[in-house]
């Protein structure tokens, strides 16, 4: 059995949410080339992407956790613009975007001091819908920013989530393995 797994910490999605973008996905992907979608299921906002991490670890990511939500309490969440990465699609937020950096600045420094090494672009909550082979040019990049979300998508986010990632040639598998309640202590 390996010591270590790929893991990352994120914002998990309810299911109502994850049905109005898989519906968005599927009106969006219809004779697009190039692009791996997300499955619904795996659909989220990443807060922290921490790579392969050693199982003696997963203490420090839970502390770092709680440290990141404490006095944080659960707030609303809008499903806002799709906006692009030059080959990636996303999904960002009209609502909860500052409480998302909020729990971040607490989160970053935690993990740092724990020992973890996370990359220094500027954090901005989204969700990844899909990724392409190559850069998309500005006729894709329009096309695809200029696409609108049904307005029924507002949800509470109201806590985080340890996640390991399972590599698969269908695509990847996320298992939760701990969730922190905004606010609150590891579950």
């Amino acid at each position: 059995m390996p010591n270590r797994i790929r893991a990352f910490i994120a914002i998990e999605l309810p299911e109502a949410i994850k049905s109005v973008l898989e519906d968005f996905i599927t009106e969006l992907s219809g004779g697009k080339r190039d692009y791996k979608w997300v499955a619904p299921e795996n659909l989220h906002i990443t807060m922290a992407f921490l790579g392969d991490v050693d199982y003696d670890s997963l203490i420090a990511i839970g502390k770092a956790m709680e440290t990141a939500v404490e006095g944080i309490s659960a707030f609303p969440a809008r499903l806002g613009p799709i906006g692009t990465f030059p080959s990636v699609i996303w999904v960002g937020l009209d609502e909860g975007n500052r409480e998302c950096e909020a729990i971040y600045k607490k989160l970053k420094p935690a993990l740092l001091n724990a020992g973890f090494r996370l990359d220094d672009k500027r954090y901005h909550p989204h969700i990844t819908i899909a990724r392409s082979r190559s850069r998309m040019d500005f006729s894709e990049k329009n096309a695809f920013e200029c696409k609108i979300l049904p307005q029924t998508n507002a949800f509470i986010i109201d806590g985080i989530t340890l996640f390991e990632s399972r590599l698969h040639p269908k695509g990847p598998e996320y298992s939760p393995l701990a969730r922190v309640p905004l606010g609150g202590r590891k579950k």
